[in-house]
């Protein structure tokens, strides 16, 4: 299996796109309020290459950022109420540590033997030494960007079909 660990503010949630859509929000004389139950729209950009990423490789999405705490089915919910591409497959867990997300990747990925391959996308810098060739730093203004996308699928390897 091949795992995409994906945080979302940064990543798929861009500071550009979510200042822009409450910049358009305000101009058109509206109060902002949350996009729905879940929060703020994703970035269309950004999910363009998220979906690239999945299509090409077959990978399962394992959501590593704080919105996993409202638990996996809720983000598998949120997944298929807004319509989105691609498979959650499971949250990682919360240890509540420094460097926490590579640890919680790390512990998330020793409880698994059918790994074959994973990439993580966060704009935070929190992981491991040894994650490294593995991670990609998506720079949070603009989200997950084209060559984002082209880094991870080279780290995944694409679908034989």
């Amino acid at each position: 299996m091949k795992v995409i660990f994906l945080d979302i503010d940064g990543v798929i949630n861009s500071m550009d796109f979510l200042h822009a859509h409450h910049m358009l929000t305000k101009a058109k004389g509206e109060q902002f309020e949350r996009f729905d139950q879940f929060g703020d729209p994703f970035d269309p950009r950004c999910m363009m290459h998220l979906e690239r990423i999945v299509r090409e490789t077959g990978a399962k999405i394992v959501i590593s950022s704080v919105w996993r705490m409202s638990g996996l089915s809720t983000m598998q919910k949120m997944w298929r109420d807004r319509g989105l591409f691609g498979e959650i497959f499971d949250v990682t867990p919360n240890l509540n540590e420094s460097m926490a997300r590579g640890k919680e990747i790390k512990t998330w990925l020793d409880k698994r033997t059918d790994v074959e391959s994973f990439v993580i996308l966060d704009d935070d810098t929190d992981m491991l030494p040894e994650q490294k060739p593995n991670f990609i730093k998506v720079h949070s203004l603009f989200g997950l960007c084209f060559d984002d996308a082209e880094m991870a699928i080279s780290i995944l390897g694409r679908r034989v079909l």
